[in-house]
């Protein structure tokens, strides 16, 4: 647990850190500092369950990655080249398919989080912008020396959801929060959100 906090504290601050430091250096570590380089505008972090990775999603420009918390190194699995699909049609029977490929730097991975499986292999739920607002849902599989990343379906919001947080819910599903609601006013000058 102590890794992971620290990890979570090493992303924060390489996030965090002004242009020219020694990230573009070749990412050397400073004294007993050590920088996760090559994760563009890392926006949340999860730990996965019973394993040595956390999950990181880029909200601007950037991507889904895998981040290995004994060596620090960091893998994009999603969107990638050839990205793993297996479309569950039957739990996503309203999804229209996977992320369209065409997004590439309009695809933002917001709010994460991971709902833990059976045997290693987990339900990751994750709040996506581009050609389309929605929770993507995947797949991974730590029982491998290196994860397996598997997009399995969608959720589609609605068109006055603008999603921020997601979060699965013990009996099957998630909860996701809408703080700015698209083309609507809000119901109070108060009430400026929603679950």
């Amino acid at each position: 647990m102590m890794s992971r906090m620290f990890l979570a504290a090493l992303l924060l601050c390489s996030a965090v850190l002004p242009v020219g430091t020694t990230q573009s250096d070749g990412c050397n570590p400073d004294g007993n500092v050590k920088f996760i380089c090559g994760i563009v505008s890392p926006e949340d972090l999860v730990a996965v369950p019973r394993s040595d990775w956390v999950i990181a999603s880029g909200y601007t420009g950037g991507g889904v990655h895998l981040i290995n918390t004994r060596d620090y190194s960091a893998t994009q699995v999603f969107p990638t080249t050839n990205p793993r699909e297996r479309f569950d049609k039957k739990t996503y029977a309203a999804c229209p398919g996977p992320v369209d490929p065409a997004e590439k730097e309009k695809f933002s991975a917001h709010g994460l989080a991971v709902a833990p499986g059976a045997d290693r292999v987990h339900t990751v739920y994750l709040v996506h912008h581009g050609f389309r607002e929605s929770i993507e849902v995947f797949e991974i599989d730590t029982r491998r020396t290196m994860p397996t990343f598997t997009w399995i379906g969608c959720v589609v919001a609605p068109q006055t959801v603008g999603l921020n947080s997601v979060s699965p819910l013990s009996e099957g599903g998630f909860a996701a929060t809408n703080p700015n609601r698209r083309g609507v006013p809000p119901p109070s000058p108060d009430n400026t959100g929603e679950v």
